[in-house]
């Protein structure tokens, strides 16, 4: 399959699933918010607090950005698949794809939530709940969807190459 087309669809699969994540988290932890003010929130680390108060298209950016950032992660996977045997077969088992995804998993939250979101708005994390429920789900929410969707690839690039 086209390389880019993979990357697209593992980017489009991640932010699905990671944006009903992250929208179930906002209805159900505390402090609640609706899908829409999540998205909002997101829009907010580049555009300002205003963006909360955006309304629908400010929520639009938001998942337009969290499709960016899904896209950006997927891209990264997909170019270790491509230059790594130990990644390729270690997802190929149950036991090494549940490594693969907590710490891909994990470290793909602590980077956004430590280094990239706090640099953008220049004040530091907010450790919560709500936090922590985020960063053990990353692994089962985000890099799940991308080992599920390249394992076929790299099977079918094994055998090519073998």
């Amino acid at each position: 399959m086209n390389l880019v087309r993979q990357w697209i669809k593992t980017g489009v699969a991640v932010a699905v699933s990671d944006g009903l994540f992250a929208s179930a988290t906002g209805m159900w932890i505390k402090p609640y918010a609706t899908p829409f003010r999540v998205f909002r929130g997101v829009a907010s680390v580049l555009f300002g607090k205003g963006a909360l108060d955006g309304g629908t298209p400010m929520a639009l950016v938001g998942i337009l950005m969290h499709l960016c950032v899904a896209l950006f992660w997927s891209g990264i996977f997909i170019l270790a698949l491509q230059n790594s045997d130990k990644l390729r077969s270690a997802i190929q088992s149950a036991p090494g794809a549940v490594a693969v995804a907590i710490v891909y998993g994990i470290t793909i939250w602590l980077i956004m939530s430590l280094i990239v979101i706090p640099t953008l708005l220049h004040r530091p994390p907010n450790i919560t709940t709500k936090w922590w429920v985020q960063m053990f789900g990353h692994p089962l929410f985000v890099v799940t969807p991308m080992i599920l969707l390249n394992r076929r690839l790299t099977r079918d690039r094994e055998a090519v190459l073998a």
